[in-house]
């Protein structure tokens, strides 16, 4: 499952990760690609009447002392399988004063909106994720 668990003295901490994860990775991929098929992952691009799927998948979540970090690899692959691009993505926020519940999720968020913003900016600037495109186009 997609989330961040912390057991302590003070308390435990769980964060679900994994609709967040889902919902966002769904709004960058339509900001960087002109047609969206979202599945439920039990086909390939075929299946989805497409010529590429696009795969997150969500790596670790952990904390440091200041930190909260979450990694997310985007996996880029033809209607064959064969992979066209792969990139790991690292979002960070602040965990340092992580008080109450409503501290986790405000801070989580700031995690998210860095993870995803840079998923955006490596998508829309990858030169290979390009180059497939155009060679789709052709």
């Amino acid at each position: 499952a997609a989330e961040w668990q912390r057991k302590g003295s003070s308390g435990s901490y769980r964060l679900a990760l994994g609709e967040a994860l889902a919902r966002n990775a769904e709004k960058v991929t339509r900001e960087v690609f002109a047609a969206v098929v979202v599945t439920g992952g039990s086909g390939g691009p075929g299946m989805a009447g497409t010529n590429a799927v696009l795969i997150p998948r969500f790596v670790t979540a952990e904390q440091t002392a200041v930190t909260l970090t979450v990694l997310l690899e985007w996996t880029l692959k033809d209607d064959k399988g064969n992979t066209v691009w792969v990139d790991t993505i690292k979002g960070e926020g602040d965990a340092s004063a992580w008080l109450l519940a409503s501290d986790i999720e405000q801070r989580s968020k700031a995690m998210l909106d860095d993870l995803f913003h840079k998923s955006f900016q490596a998508l829309s600037s990858s030169r290979t994720i390009r180059e497939f495109v155009a060679k789709q186009r052709n």
